[in-house]
């Protein structure tokens, strides 16, 4: 009975919790699509972009958040297709596209110098945002550090698991 009493218990917790986040969540249009956002901070410290990884959203963070926004400015966003962002049928995720919804983002929040957290998928995401700033100054958010949190370096390499292959046929 104890085990069920907190297993009960324990979800109550997350569904009270993701329902937080999902309520202090922002939006914003991005190739006609809503993309939910959280930002939040000191004004005037450094500037931290958070990047989630597949198949999740920035809720990955919540345990993190309090923490992180004592020291800096803190932004995170769902990326297309994740979380509570929109999810388009007929829309090709690529990872330029992506690397594009976070330039996008961050210009709208006229974030111009900021470190960069990213985890799993987001690790190549970031990669290719990086990339981007290297080939074209005009659109370049100075990156002042970046800390890759268990992904693949080299897209190329990487191969799926099988439970991340039965998303893709989703």
């Amino acid at each position: 009975m104890n085990v069920i009493s907190n297993t009960i218990s324990n979800t109550t917790i997350i569904t009270d919790s993701l329902a937080s986040w999902h309520n202090s969540q922002s939006t914003f249009e991005f190739q006609g699509n809503d993309i939910a956002y959280h930002v939040q901070g000191k004004e005037g410290a450094p500037c931290l972009l958070l990047i989630h990884g597949y198949p999740t959203a920035s809720w990955d963070w919540h345990n993190q958040w309090a923490a992180l926004t004592q020291h800096f400015k803190v932004f995170t966003l769902d990326m297309l297709g994740f979380g509570f962002s929109d999810k388009p049928q007929n829309v090709t995720y690529t990872l330029n596209m992506q690397a594009d919804l976070l330039t996008r983002f961050l210009k709208l929040l006229n974030v111009k110098v900021a470190h960069i957290l990213s985890h799993d998928y987001g690790d190549t995401i970031a990669q290719e945002r990086l990339a981007k700033s290297n080939l074209n100054e005009l659109h370049a958010i100075k990156v002042q550090s970046v800390c890759f949190l268990d992904g693949g370096l080299f897209p190329e390499t990487h191969k799926p698991v099988f439970l991340q292959s039965c998303y893709l046929a989703l």
